[in-house]
């Protein structure tokens, strides 16, 4: 690492939190703040789609920190496996370390239609960083045969054809991120023309980095970091880490409705002390009394106490946010509204978000507010799907506590018909206290929709909460869980954006093509919104919701089959997806709270201008060539404002210099509906949908020496202007010929447009061993080969 990041950065020190369920060790000691939801790596049974391999999980766009690095027992402890299979460990720590901490992404090929690309001489190249990476291409479908023999041909290989770099004798330096494996590799890729042109970044490169990072270099993101923007190199450091070992130990809460900088006396009191310890904190108000928060926000955050909070309306001291943020807590907020779930909501969020990895940990199926009319019923339905049905409670919270006792009843049915609890059940519970009705369901729930029937015989309308939980059925697989989280839940600038990020997974699997909606709900008010058109300013609490409603959603899952590169040529690792279909199930979950800052004022006037321009398209690519002189391009149709709406048109330029099209776009060659025999780039589709136009290539001679650069940008109704799209490639030679292609399926991912409101889907892990790095450490093994 201390030579990887130039001698910026090294492990200082590493701590090693183990499961409470390990046997206990004389050399443990016991957790403080440690916890799995804040390990940077974690070390678990392999996830299906990455076997073995190392990966990390990055959900936000380029130059942003990932969520943590997933490592298998059996990478760690065998070291002739992970040698033999990804070279030495160090090495494949710093290329995750890369992807975690500085938001950098991979420059090998990730798919078959990234693996060739064509220079500006019409040249099929291999994809790798830097181009002074030596290697040979190999066909694994015609017994390891060469292919690509011919490069200057300028024809595309098959599909099959992949390109393995030389292990010995390679003259490339870098890159980190394309084979870390190769003995001479020590750096990342960068674009210095005065520095080692054998490290030097891949512009034209068909990979992740130049799709997500607008063809950047490696280290011209880095160099963007606070490690390395403000700070300066470290000369005569001892590099080597400390180590410690620490045992989990139950999440010791508090409950606390106070707001004043004494609060965190009620752990500090404790004999195990304040590290490690919750704060659920709940406050209508403004601190009052001493000691005050800014006074001593530096020792709370040093105390090792996690802060949630929960702002009760819009007179809240606004520092409630600040707490949750640095102390690594999350910030709610309920509006008081009639129609609003964030109460309840947020203390289920609160506890599901520190379990989330555990497959036990409760799942909150469905949240609303019905108002039940008076003399009348209500019915409504939840669907318990097959990964839940332990543990299953339906809550019914009276929501006005004048709600006469006994004035509200209901009944609820089974999928099938045949059990049906009523207040006579001994399933059926009511609490007068809290007027709240509580249905606990015996042993496990039956798959299907539960009807409940809400009566009201009051002569008045009354507002009715429901809430449903449940707990997985088979802990080993897990359930159906639905996360969330917010970019910026403070906004400090205008104009106002931020980003919410919500994951459907079971287990390491993702759940895929489910509806998902996202309901920021206003101070006080009872409407949907998307942030882009807010009118109020303070907070704006985040709700998510996922069910099928669509009929289409499925968890994916991989077959493992020979495909994958090895380091030795002999073995490769390919993952075949199948999707096994989700049957009708319900999920909520809040995100928590948006808060804008003192100086971000939202007016008319603000209302009036257009702050966002459709975002980036980071996935423009060519899927075809099978018609002569024509070229069909594929991408993810943005919104009008960033990943809302739909755009007003796409401007498509072409040119014969990558260089040009990169930057200076609007010199190339312009592309209208004339030159398209399919499709149209005045009619853009809603956002996230995929956008296909067929282009017809006028060639004027018979010069195949040359290539064909493309790049799309998206305009919205007021002429604003997208960032530049990824850069693609195709020959003279492969328009010419109209050669048919085997393209890949697109998936939609967050990735592929930069969403700034967005519902995306990711793999989760459930952790077993989590390693905690802070920055400046440095990790280091011995390996050997393996035979």
């Amino acid at each position: 690492m201390y030579q990887a990041s130039r001698q910026y950065t090294h492990f200082h020190d590493v701590t090693i939190l183990v499961p409470s369920t390990w046997s206990d060790n004389s050399a443990y000691l016991t957790a403080t703040w440690e916890t799995y939801d804040l390990g940077n790596i974690l070390v678990d049974e392999m996830n299906p789609e990455w076997w073995h391999n190392p990966y990390t999980k990055q959900t936000l766009p380029c130059g942003k920190p990932g969520e943590y690095t997933h490592l298998t027992p059996k990478w760690i402890t065998d070291v002739d496996f992970s040698t033999y299979f990804w070279g030495e460990s160090a090495k494949v720590i710093v290329h995750e370390w890369g992807h975690l901490r500085w938001g950098v992404f991979d420059e090998y090929p990730t798919s078959t239609d990234e693996t060739f690309y064509f220079d500006e001489n019409g040249r099929t190249e291999p994809t790798r960083c830097s181009e002074s990476v030596t290697g040979v291409s190999l066909d694994s479908s015609k017994g390891w045969t060469k292919c690509n023999t011919d490069p200057d041909s300028g024809v595309l290989p098959e599909p099959t054809c992949l390109f393995y770099p030389s292990e010995e004798n390679n003259p490339a330096k870098a890159s980190y991120l394309y084979a870390q494996y190769l003995e001479g590799v020590v750096d990342f890729c960068h674009d210095d023309p005065d520095k080692d042109p054998n490290a030097r970044h891949n512009q034209i490169a068909n990979n992740q980095q130049n799709k997500q990072c607008g063809h950047r270099s490696s280290w011209e993101v880095m160099r963007e970091h606070a490690d390395f923007a403000e700070n300066t190199p470290l000369d005569d450091v001892d590099t080597l880490p400390l180590f410690k070992v620490v045992i989990a130990r139950d999440i010791r809460s508090v409950l606390v409705m106070d707001i004043s900088g004494s609060m965190f006396v009620v752990l500090d009191d404790s004999s195990e002390g304040t590290e490690g310890g919750r704060l659920f904190l709940i406050s209508d108000g403004m601190e009052n009394y001493a000691p005050l928060i800014k006074d001593v926000i530096g020792n709370i955050s040093d105390s090792g106490i996690i802060i949630d909070t929960l702002a009760l309306g819009d007179e809240a001291d606004p520092q409630l946010a600040t707490l949750s943020a640095k102390t690594g807590g999350r910030s709610y907020y309920y509006s008081e509204s009639s129609k609003t779930t964030a109460l309840h909501d947020s203390f289920t969020s609160s506890f599901t978000h520190r379990e989330a990895t555990n497959t036990a940990t409760l799942v909150q199926v469905s949240s609303e507010v019905l108002s039940v009319p008076a003399s009348g019923t209500i019915e409504g339905s939840v669907h318990i799907d097959s990964t839940v049905g332990l543990e299953t409670k339906f809550h019914f919270f009276m929501r006005e506590f004048s709600t006469p006792n006994d004035a509200v009843t209901v009944e609820l049915t089974s999928p099938s018909g045949d059990v049906v609890i009523n207040k006579d059940s001994i399933e059926y519970n009511y609490e007068r206290r809290t007027k709240t009705i509580t249905i606990r369901l015996k042993g496990i729930a039956k798959v299907g929709a539960w009807v409940y029937a809400i009566r009201n015989a009051d002569k008045q309308d009354r507002p009715v909460e429901i809430s449903v939980e449940s707990k997985a059925i088979d802990m080993t697989k897990g359930p159906i869980q639905l996360t969330s989280i917010i970019d910026f839940p403070i906004i400090v600038e205008t104009p106002a954006k931020t980003a919410v990020y919500a994951e459907l997974s079971q287990g390491h699997l993702p759940v895929l093509y489910a509806n998902v909606v996202a309901t920021i709900e206003r101070p006080g008010s009872k409407e949907r919104c998307n942030f882009t058109t807010t009118r109020q300013r303070w907070r704006y609490s985040v709700k998510i919701q996922a069910n099928n409603s669509n009929a289409h959603t499925a968890i994916q899952t991989f077959s493992q089959q020979s495909g994958a590169m090895a380091t030795n040529n002999t073995m490769l690792f390919t993952r075949s997806a199948s999707y096994t279909p989700v049957g009708n199930f319900d999920r909520t979950d809040s995100a928590g709270v948006i808060q804008l800052g003192d100086h971000v004022v939202i007016g008319k006037r603000y209302l009036k201008t257009d702050h966002f321009p459709p975002s980036r398209i980071a996935n423009l690519r060519i899927s075809s060539y099978a018609v002569v002189n024509e070229v069909q391009l594929s991408w993810t149709s943005p919104g009008d404002d960033l990943d809302q709406g739909t755009a007003a048109y796409y401007d498509l330029r072409m040119s014969t210099s990558f260089s040009e099209l990169l930057t200076d776009f609007y010199s190339a060659i312009k592309v209208t509906d004339v030159n398209l025999t399919d499709g149209t780039l005045l009619s853009p589709l809603l956002s996230g949908n995929l956008q296909t136009v067929t282009l017809y290539i006028h060639q004027a001679s018979q010069d195949y020496n040359l290539s064909y650069y493309l790049a799309i940008i998206a305009v919205d109704n007021n002429g604003q202007h997208a960032e530049l799209s990824n850069i693609v490639s195709v020959s003279a030679t492969m328009v010419a010929l109209g050669q048919t292609t085997t393209a890949t399926t697109m998936m939609v991912s967050y990735n592929d447009i930069e969403l700034y409101f967005v519902a995306a889907f990711f793999i989760f892990t459930i952790m077993a061993v989590v390693i905690r790095v802070a920055v400046k450490q440095r990790s280091k093994k011995q390996t050997k080969k393996y035979v």
